[in-house]
This record gives structure tokens, C-alpha cells and sequence, in this order.
């Protein structure tokens, strides 16, 4: 990368107001069936160098960065930028990780950066799922990881999972708790050793259909199977203990896939009747009647 994207204006009211985001890679090296990025396939990484020098121009009241990137912890001097960085007194926070990625040294250089939480997004918890996605991350590489991350001080770790892949039943929607279960006992292993538990959540995500990443006729979760989905893996991760669970909104997910379908007149829409003023739900309703999209039928809102 010859340029960089990074943080304009920090205002209070943005997502991260204490914090100055700076972008490392672009392109990704893996192919996961939901994401659109693996289409550009070619990977590019900001050299070292560079991110250095940059960093060293930037005044933050709280001296915090953020690194982002498409796959963080695939950058070839990954650990050796997160211990200068840490060494020049910057405190640090990471997008979410492979845990694939994530050695001793990786998990070690972010412990020491500050950050207490690693967030990692496996997706699926079956291995039928695993492999739908293209994302064949192992519950033995998730545990390793824990455990490891509790052994250097890390003391919240954050899951990202998906419900509505194609192809799915509810025999993989339970894998997932199945999965995280497993997590928690490898995270009591390591507290044994540290005399502190560390925190275990999970926020889940349905399947967003969209324009880049659509192939045949797939379609988009409908609402009762959302929440009954939804139920089934709360149930079940109650069950077990230890973990908590977020949900994100249902009608948010739509409307963010039915936009990457529909045309620009959809926008025109939006302004021209004024549907900002209502729900998210009632925003994709009147997207869905006025165009047909793929994949988002009318049901899906109710």
C-alpha cells in the first residue's frame, strides 16, 4: 500500500472517540464464502516502516491506536510492529483476529500493548458450517489460543458467530455453543493458574446475502427462523454457563444487504418519501416493495 487510510477528525460522538484507526492491509489471503474482500485478491500490506513513521506524527489525547486491517495478524512483521509501537508508549486496540494467526509471540506483543481483550471470529461452530463458509478454524485452535491468552493476561475474549449460512439446521446453530463451551473450560484452565476468570461473550450475526458474496438462490434468514435460531442457541449457551451472548439487530443486517442489491434509485426513495424517519424494519419493507432484490422477500421483515 502506497497510502494509507487512517483517522481525519476524532470527535466525541464517533464509534471510537479516544482512539486513532490506521489501516495496515488490504486484500486478504483466505476466501470466506460471506465476505466480499477475497475478491481482490491481491494482499497489501503497509510497510513497517511506514506504519511507524506515522504513528510517531500522531497526538491523541489517551496516545491510543487502533490497527485495522482485513487479516491483521497476517502482516509479516505483525509482532514487531505491535512491540515498537508499544515501546514508543502508544497503547493499542486491534480489529478481530484469525486465531490461526495468533501465536505465543502474537498473543504475547498484544498483551503487553495494553489491550486486555483478543476478539476472534470463528463464524461457524459445525464442521459442516466451518467448511460452507471456507472458514475451518478448529475448537482446538480456539482452546489454544484462550488458554494461551490467559497465560499473558488477556482478560475478555469476544467470538463472532453467524446464523442463516445456507445450508444450515439447528444441529448447527447448537455446534456453536457446543464450541464456546469448550472455550470456557480452556479459559478455567488457565485461571486455575492466574486466580481470575476471564470474560467469554459472543455476538452473533445472521447471514447477509449481498451482492458480492450472493452465488444461486440463496436467501436471506427469514425473521421466525431468526429468533427461533436465536432462542435455541441462548437456551443452550444458559445451559452451560459462562458465556454471554449479544445479538445483533435482525432488521439492520436486512436493510445493510438489501442496499448492496438495490439500485440508486433506492437511495432517491430513502430522500425523496422521508424514510429515515422511520424504523430500520419499515426502511426495508418499502425498499423490497419498490424493487425486486434477490434473496429479500417481503416476509422476511415479519
Amino acid at each position: 500500500i502506497d497510502r494509507m487510510a487512517h483517522s481525519i477528525y476524532m470527535l466525541p460522538e464517533s464509534v471510537f472517540p479516544d482512539t486513532y484507526l490506521l489501516e495496515v492491509n488490504r486484500g486478504c489471503p483466505f476466501s470466506c464464502r460471506f465476505c466480499e474482500v477475497p475478491r481482490m485478491r491481491t494482499e497489501r500490506y503497509l510497510p513497517m516502516d511506514e506504519i511507524l513513521l506515522h504513528a510517531a506524527s500522531i497526538r491523541t489525547e489517551k496516545n491510543r491506536i487502533g490497527l485495522m486491517g482485513t487479516a491483521l495478524a497476517s502482516h509479516p512483521d505483525f509482532p514487531r510492529i505491535i512491540s515498537r509501537l508499544v515501546d514508543a508508549g502508544r497503547q493499542l486496540s486491534f480489529s478481530s483476529f484469525r486465531a490461526e494467526l495468533l501465536d505465543e509471540e502474537s498473543i504475547s506483543v498484544i498483551a503487553r500493548s495494553g489491550s486486555v481483550t483478543i476478539t476472534i471470529a470463528p463464524e461457524a461452530g459445525s464442521e459442516r458450517m466451518k467448511s460452507a463458509v471456507g472458514k475451518r478454524i478448529s475448537a482446538a485452535v480456539l482452546r489454544s489460543t484462550v488458554l494461551t491468552g490467559v497465560r499473558h493476561g488477556i482478560r475478555r475474549f469476544k467470538f463472532y458467530y453467524i446464523i442463516g449460512i445456507p445450508g444450515e439446521d439447528d444441529s448447527d446453530v447448537l455446534a456453536i455453543a457446543d464450541e464456546l463451551a469448550s472455550v470456557v473450560e480452556a479459559a478455567k484452565e488457565g485461571a486455575r493458574e492466574r486466580k481470575w476468570m476471564p470474560m467469554i461473550s459472543a455476538s452473533v450475526n445472521p447471514y447477509i446475502v449481498k451482492k458480492g458474496n450472493a452465488s444461486g438462490n440463496e436467501r436471506f434468514i427469514d425473521l421466525k427462523t431468526w429468533e427461533r435460531r436465536k432462542r435455541l442457541l441462548s437456551n443452550a449457551l444458559r445451559k452451560k454457563g459462562g458465556i454471554s451472548l449479544h445479538c445483533n439487530d435482525y432488521h439492520e443486517c436486512r436493510l445493510e444487504g438489501l442496499l448492496s442489491f438495490a439500485p440508486r434509485a433506492a437511495a432517491e426513495l430513502v430522500m425523496r418519501e422521508g424514510l429515515s424517519r422511520l424504523s430500520l424494519r419499515r426502511i426495508g419493507d418499502r425498499i423490497v416493495s419498490a424493487f425486486p432484490i434477490p434473496g429479500y422477500g417481503e416476509d422476511h421483515g415479519r
